[in-house]
């Protein structure tokens, strides 16, 4: 995802959470857009990489937060760190992914019109 993409969610975001609101971050199946924002939230907030996408991942685990990589990059270009910390937090958190595998292509793959009960004639 772009810079500003990460720019645009976590500015709102933050704008209401520093006036002292509640923010909810979502999308329509709770895999990536929204998991993904809240991460990169999280990352704004001052949160470790890994500890933010446990956290997520806890909190949801289906997320797959398919755009950390690009929120780290992101991050990192903000805070200007070196490229090789941010390759390093790249890393750590291929680790954590590795060792938590997530469900999210079977989430969706599940239709949600299969579950919906048929109209009767």
């Amino acid at each position: 995802m772009p810079d500003s993409w990460f720019d645009a969610t976590t500015s709102f975001a933050l704008d209401r959470i520093n006036a002292g609101s509640t923010v909810l971050a979502h999308c329509h199946m709770g895999i990536n857009r929204g998991p993904s924002t809240a991460y990169a939230i999280l990352l704004t907030l001052g949160w470790d990489p890994v500890d933010a996408v446990d956290h997520i991942h806890a909190m949801r685990p289906i997320a797959a937060v398919f755009y950390a990589e690009d929120a780290v990059r992101w991050a990192s270009r903000r805070q200007e760190l070196l490229p090789a910390e941010t390759n390093h937090q790249i890393s750590r958190l291929a680790d954590w992914r590795a060792a938590h595998p997530m469900e999210a292509g079977r989430t969706m793959r599940a239709s949600p019109i299969e579950s919906l009960p048929q109209h009767q004639h």
